[in-house]
């Protein structure tokens, strides 16, 4: 895959801002994202018109697992089961969003993995790889932990960045997708 030609905006942590691959190369910079960190933002396929601005949670060897910085849309978890294997919200996301919202060049940089090139997050992911003041947003927003005892409700984050279990999966929720590019 040729990486020249993506073209992102990416504001790394130390508040310097660039362009494109190429913008990287000329800085003597890795050719991948190998060269990003915990909280660099780069932006990454669009949704609705709007390019979509990603914030680097997880660095391993392999991949950078990143969020959304913010909530793409409303929509609901699923209308039986909160089951995220089998829910509609992870179909949507899987095929809907992710062959609208990237395009072919960028497809091959995410890495595919549990079944899944786009998913929500775990509440332990939430938990383990955000502070609450970086979960927090102006609307709550779905995680893909089921609710152990109630098979209609599912974790969520609220608008203040803390971990819920009290919404109803057939209520519309704020989907804040998350994804693994590969290094």
């Amino acid at each position: 895959m040729e990486l020249r030609n993506i073209k992102f905006q990416l504001k790394m942590a130390n508040g310097e801002e660039t362009k494109t691959i190429e913008d990287l190369r000329q800085k003597n910079i890795s050719s991948n994202y190998t060269y990003l960190n915990l909280g660099d933002r780069l932006t990454l396929g669009n949704y609705d018109g709007k390019e979509i601005e990603w914030e680097v949670i997880k660095k391993t060897d392999n991949t950078l697992m990143i969020i959304s910085t913010r909530v793409l849309c409303d929509k609901e978890l699923d209308t039986d089961d909160n089951h995220w294997g089998i829910s509609s919200l992870r179909r949507w996301l899987n095929n809907d969003f992710y062959n609208t919202s990237f395009s072919d060049e960028e497809k091959e940089s995410i890495s595919f993995g549990n079944g899944d090139n786009i998913f929500l997050l775990s509440k332990e992911e939430a938990e383990i790889l955000m502070t609450e003041e970086k979960r927090a947003l102006d609307s709550w927003w779905w995680l893909r932990t089921p609710f152990p005892y109630y098979s209609s409700y599912a974790w969520l984050v609220d608008s203040d960045g803390g971990l819920e279990h009290v919404r109803d999966i057939t209520r519309r929720g704020g989907v804040r997708p998350a994804l693994n590019l590969k290094l």
